[in-house]
């Protein structure tokens, strides 16, 4: 007689075997923060290693795989319950092979007839994820999850090649607004310090400059140096220049005078 197992209890069987290949693939980290303003629920995986969730071996399994199995229900079974099939929803990172996206199956209403499901009941919709690094993250509406609140407890399952890696559990949590607000403030304060910090580092040079400069043309006029850019100021920094020792060769007289024009042209 054949007889059939579901798939959770199957990858629990396959828990102690070997992973050939590659380093077993485990969750560093993971979290799911339920937005009730936005109805939806933000979940993040930090793994140990970059995952592949596109190549699959000549079974059809997929290398890395994660699923999420949600206790959308409480009181209804689920991770506390008897049964361990009583998961209500299931988040099937097993499936992204196919088309790139994260499915969503509700297990309330049965298996599915989906040779994909893997046994679970039929898809509620998929989702869209981003992956940096080792670092993956997507959002699900509450309708795909079975649940109003966002409230739930999960099981977070990682395989490679169809073989269970690693196991943990969490629990979904409330986006925290006024944390999330206070954090934009202070950003926002920080960013307009710096710019004030900017600004008057900018009118303390402007005004040591126009200080210096005035100080010049008060000098000049009390007579104690010659006016900026006059005859005399030319004079006086050709002296300047024919008085600095050299160790080359004497510069001719002209090329002095230029070199006085120069120095006043920028005084």
């Amino acid at each position: 007689m054949l007889t059939m197992f579901h798939p959770i209890v199957v990858a629990s069987l396959a828990w102690a075997a070997p992973v050939v290949g590659q380093i077993p693939l485990r969750a560093v980290s993971h979290c799911a923060r339920a937005d009730e303003v936005a109805q939806v629920v933000r979940f993040q995986i930090v793994y140990n290693r970059e995952p592949d969730f596109l190549s699959v071996d000549p079974e059809g399994r997929q290398a890395d795989s994660f699923q999420f199995f949600l206790d959308t229900m409480p009181g209804n079974q689920g991770m506390c319950g008897t049964s361990p099939y009583a998961w209500e929803t299931v988040i099937r990172g097993e499936e992204i092979n196919f088309d790139g996206e994260v499915p969503v199956r509700d297990h309330v209403r049965g298996p599915s007839g989906d040779p994909r499901s893997g046994g679970w009941g039929p898809a509620t919709g998929a989702v869209p994820y981003t992956l940096d690094g080792n670092r993956q993250q997507f959002e699900v509406p509450f309708w795909m999850l079975n649940t109003s609140s966002g409230k739930f407890r999960y099981s977070l399952e990682l395989c490679r090649y169809g073989m269970l890696t690693d196991r943990s559990v969490g629990a979904a949590v409330a986006v925290d607004r006024h944390h999330d607000a206070t954090g934009a403030r202070a950003v926002a304060l920080g960013a307009r310090i710096r710019n004030s910090l900017a600004a008057l580092t900018a009118l303390a040079v402007t005004a040591c400059l126009v200080g210096w400069l005035a100080l010049r043309w008060r000098r000049a006029w009390l007579g104690l140096e010659p006016f900026p850019g006059s005859p005399a100021a030319r004079a006086a920094a050709e002296r300047l220049i024919l008085a600095r020792p050299r160790t080359g060769p004497a510069a001719p007289r002209g090329a002095a005078r230029v070199c006085a024009d120069a120095v006043m042209n920028h005084s």
